[in-house]
């Protein structure tokens, strides 16, 4: 048996790994496949000089240099700065936001469940998309921020929570890509409804730990085609957007570069990974969610396992890691990404924990652009035991 050093920033409470640690005396510390209990036992591994079999861990670290080798392409195709950014809106006041936010999610939810739309649905729901492209412009981080704290942390009314999500980075994206402003509103509308065939079993799968049904099943495949179905007889008739919300699960000619889509395949191939992108970081009682620079992989790479002119749009929009984030630093700490950054792998963070895992009296700023502050990798919200304020958090964007 060969022991090389091993790097203890992975090393997480509540999680495993698929092979023995030992120190460098080669006494076995904790077996394979050990769950790390809770922090006292992470703090006892963290007091050794950790060592691995270099056999045994041989796959393990192969995956892992593959994942920071998608991180390095990434930040070396999106690293340039946004370039000059326009002067800041005067600061909002976060509680009305927060309260605003809130209102608006809860009127997309109550349009959603309802299936026997009357004469009024599509001028509130209009009045909803309307509103959140608003917002959207006016406080991007703030509201990106808000939703994705959540949807890290909650299971119920995931539904509109996800196609709130969806619209604005959709918009962003869309405004990323230069696409024209008639067509960001048919792509609000269609992300905000794509799935209002199967709301409601949308959110009850999210609260459940079996899998759907075969019933089930033939519902979420035709559920483009149903939502589309529902949004002409509620009286849609924007083309545009119907078409987009038809073909949202697909991702239009693979052969065909974006610039050569047709506009309802550029709007529905946006949507789609963005759609991917936020189910697969969202967590369901059944399964966490993924760390986001593993779900990149399936929302930012064309066909060629290259990033395209859609997932480069999406990772200027949200970064390598996204507002709302829990990730961890080079020093220890535990913090919670703020708002974006001037590059992809450096947002502005804020830590909430010592290297100790202690909660912090008061939120810290840091710069992950500095070695000891460097981002190390995503943790779970429930590693982060803080009881800071939404309102003061905001404050400190």
């Amino acid at each position: 048996m060969k022991l090389i050093p091993f790097e203890a920033e992975y090393l997480q409470v509540g999680t495993s790994l698929p092979f023995d640690l030992h120190n460098t005396e080669g006494l076995l510390l904790m077996p394979r496949e050990a769950v790390i209990a809770d922090r006292t036992q992470l703090e006892h591994l963290l007091g050794h000089d950790l060592m691995v079999d270099e056999h045994q861990s041989a796959e393990w670290r192969q995956e892992r240099a593959r994942e920071r080798e998608l991180e390095d392409a990434f930040a070396e195709a999106f690293e340039a700065p946004r370039g000059a950014a326009p002067p800041p809106p005067s600061p909002p006041d976060h509680a009305e936001l927060i309260a605003e936010l809130g209102q608006l999610q809860s009127q997309l939810h109550a349009l959603l469940i309802d299936n026997r739309p009357d004469d009024k649905w599509l001028p509130r729901m209009v009045a909803v998309s309307s509103r959140t492209l608003d917002l959207t412009h006016q406080h991007a981080d703030a509201l990106l921020f808000l939703v994705l704290q959540r949807a890290v942390r909650r299971y119920e009314h995931y539904s509109s929570r996800h196609s709130l999500l969806c619209a604005m980075a959709s918009a962003l994206c869309a405004e990323q890509l230069d696409m024209p402003e008639a067509q960001v509103r048919s792509l609000m509308l269609a992300a905000l409804t794509m799935n209002w065939s199967m709301t409601a079993m949308q959110d009850e799968l999210t609260l459940r730990e079996r899998t759907p049904s075969l019933d089930q099943r033939v519902r979420i495949d035709r559920h483009p085609e149903l939502s589309a179905r529902q949004l002409e007889s509620a009286g849609v008739q924007d083309r545009l957007c119907i078409d987009v919300v038809t073909r949202h699960h697909q991702d239009g000619p693979v052969d065909l570069r974006f610039a050569a889509l047709a506009p309802a395949d550029q709007l529905a191939r946006v949507l789609r990974r963005l759609d991917v992108f936020f189910a697969k970081i969202s967590p369901r009682l059944s399964r966490p969610g993924m760390p986001a620079p593993l779900a990149a992989r399936a929302a930012c790479l064309g066909p060629n396992g290259e990033p395209d002119e859609v997932g480069s749009a999406i990772i200027k929009v949200l970064g390598i890691y996204p507002p709302g984030t829990c990730v961890a630093l080079a020093n220890g700490e535990l913090a919670m990404v703020l708002r974006r950054g001037p590059h992809a792998s450096q947002p502005h963070v804020v830590s909430l924990t010592t290297a100790g895992g202690a909660a912090l009296l008061a939120p810290l700023r840091r710069d992950t652009a500095q070695p000891a502050y460097r981002i190390t990798g995503t943790v779970r919200p429930s590693d982060l035991r803080s009881a800071v304020a939404l309102p003061d958090l905001l404050a400190m964007m």
